[in-house]
């Protein structure tokens, strides 16, 4: 009796807690998967604001050109290049791109 009162019955907890804490840190559900998932939630947590964000200036601008026929007008401009009739186009070429398509020219 005073053997497995020393011996085996320590030995048996000891195997239990081991087991036990096994479970809680290394399988699946454990500690180690909650860190994991913290970790996700957080980068998604990002990701979403992110979006939200986008998704706001989105808002503001389909409200602006909802409302303002100048929003509309200076985004056909900008986007599309449109000019009204009556108007003259000037693009201005600056020196750079010049001295770009000479160089290519030449390599030909």
């Amino acid at each position: 009796m005073d053997f497995v009162r020393t011996r085996i019955l320590p030995a048996c907890v000891l195997a239990v807690l081991v087991f036990l804490q096994y479970r809680l840190w290394v399988e699946p559900g454990g500690v180690m998967a909650m860190f994991r998932l913290k970790r996700q939630v957080t980068t998604e947590q990002a990701s979403n604001q992110s979006l939200r964000e986008r998704n706001e200036a989105l808002r503001q601008e389909v409200l602006a050109l909802q409302q303002d026929a100048g929003a509309i007008e200076s985004r056909a401009r900008s986007d599309l290049g449109m000019i009204r009739r009556g108007e003259t186009f000037y693009h201005e070429r600056s020196e750079r791109s010049e001295r770009s398509e000479k160089n290519e020219n030449s390599a030909e």
